[in-house]
């Protein structure tokens, strides 16, 4: 479904101030469900995409000797996440143009690639839980890469939990719907971008 995990010691510069379990953690929430229409049955035959409306969801990962939280914002008009991994940087992917920016505020400079390739594959149905008071359904599904990872999604697509090889990768612990600032999911202006895949 969502992991395409960064390999272990390798570090891209986007991700590179986060240890490899962090990368793969905001990979694994950035990269999502596929965006395939919803067959018209009950129950669904797989989770929503992407959220339906605004959201803004903190979470808790499993950071080694201690956890550490990272946020999600969702833009629903225009389908833009922003994600806050770690103080001074941030991400802001554009699904509708199927690209990734990390912004460096220090160094005034925006990182732009094509967006994490998302799942094609199939899904099933594992049960029903609670994570940070709201119900979800758990999905299980396999990387292309052959792993399997179990994520617990609301009904309206919000991601509350992933678990991969019996452990948690992240947890949501406060989930507001609230309309987000378009703002906060562009580049500051006066930023110098740089392209990663060499187009112009």
């Amino acid at each position: 479904m969502f992991l395409r995990t960064a390999r272990k010691g390798r570090r891209s510069w986007p991700f590179g101030r986060l240890s490899s379990r962090r990368a793969a953690a905001l990979l694994a929430l950035a990269i999502g469900a596929a965006p395939v229409p919803l067959a018209a049955q009950s129950p669904p035959a797989q989770p929503l995409a992407h959220p339906a409306r605004d959201v803004d969801v903190t979470y808790r990962l499993a950071g080694g000797r201690k956890d550490v939280t990272e946020r999600m914002r969702w833009l629903a008009s225009a389908e833009r996440q922003r994600l806050d991994p770690t103080e001074g940087l941030f991400v802001v992917i554009d699904y509708k143009a199927g690209r990734m920016q990390t912004v460096r505020l220090a160094d005034k400079l925006v990182l732009d690639m094509p967006a994490p390739p998302q799942n094609q594959g199939g899904y099933a149905r594992r049960g029903q839980a609670t994570v940070a008071g709201l119900a979800c359904t758990e999905w299980e599904a396999t990387a292309t890469d052959g792993r399997r990872t179990v994520a617990c999604i609301t009904d309206d697509g919000v991601m509350l939990r992933a678990q991969a090889g019996g452990r948690t990768l992240f947890e949501a612990v406060t989930v507001s719907y609230a309309p987000q600032d378009p703002a906060l999911f562009a580049a500051p202006p006066g930023f110098a971008v740089r392209r990663a895949d060499g187009a112009p």
